[in-house]
Order: C-alpha cells, then sequence, then structure tokens
C-alpha cells in the first residue's frame, strides 16, 4: 500500500516552489500515517535525495523558460496536455 505524488513540471506555475509544498505535504502525511518517503524503487528518500530533486525540478523549470515557455502558462497546457 503506498501513495504516489506526482508533479507534473510544465503545467504548474514555479515548479520548484510547488515541489517544496508537496515534499512537505509528503513529509506531513508519512508522519500522520507512521509511513515513511520512497522512490520508485522503494528506496528511502533522504532529505539530500529531496533537494537534488529540487534541483531537477529547478534546471526542468529554467529550460522550459529559456524556450520562452513559462510553467503553468496556457502556452504550457496546450504543449504538455495529456
Amino acid at each position: 500500500p503506498g501513495v504516489v505524488l506526482v508533479l507534473d513540471v510544465p503545467r504548474v506555475v514555479d515548479p520548484p516552489r510547488a515541489f517544496d509544498q508537496l515534499k512537505l505535504a509528503a513529509k506531513r502525511m508519512a508522519h500522520t500515517l507512521g509511513g515513511q518517503l520512497v522512490d520508485d524503487n522503494q528506496r528511502p528518500l533522504t532529505d539530500t535525495a529531496l533537494a537534488a530533486i529540487r534541483t531537477q525540478v529547478a534546471e526542468a523549470s529554467e529550460l522550459l523558460a529559456r524556450a520562452q515557455i513559462d510553467p503553468g502558462s496556457p502556452r504550457a497546457h496546450k504543449l504538455f496536455a495529456a
């Protein structure tokens, strides 16, 4: 049993901030339910690992902005529609 949390970088405004909020919610949920944060290979997610993921989120956000695709914008929503 578990919960999967996903952040769709192109579709949210300010992805690093959204990641911070997601991380906080995940930590609170794990604490409240007596669970632990793990990656998709069931390895524990440490603060160091979470910081590395946040860096990747920020880099992806910057790449989109450099391509003139603002994360969370109508253009990004159209380009990255599921």
